[in-house]
């Protein structure tokens, strides 16, 4: 288990309690030296559920950001759109109409 927090408990730790945080970064190099066969994408993986060292925050937030890149990145070509009407404006086919309180 230890080498999955980056760290071993034999380390010397000077009187503190907890053992010394790693970066991200250094734990995707921790990875890569211990497991040289994984690809970059299980680094990271990896790294991931050792710096945050709770499986279910890793997978809570890992869910979360998949779940925001796919809601906002469907939208982006539509936003992309609005933002220039002058190169689209010709493929509009509805004329540009206010709806009234009514229809509201």
């Amino acid at each position: 288990m230890d080498f999955l927090l980056g760290y071993s408990t034999s380390m010397p730790l000077a009187n503190n309690a907890t053992a010394p945080s790693l970066g991200y970064m250094s734990l995707v190099t921790y990875a890569s030296d211990q497991l040289p066969d994984l690809s970059i994408a299980e680094r990271f993986w990896r790294a991931h559920y050792a710096y945050w060292q709770s499986g279910v925050v890793a997978t809570g937030l890992l869910t979360f950001w998949s779940h925001e890149v796919v809601c906002f990145g469907r939208r982006l070509p539509w936003i992309v759109a609005d933002a220039l009407p002058s190169l689209f404006l010709c493929y509009k086919t509805q004329e540009p109409k206010q709806p009234s309180a009514a229809q509201q």
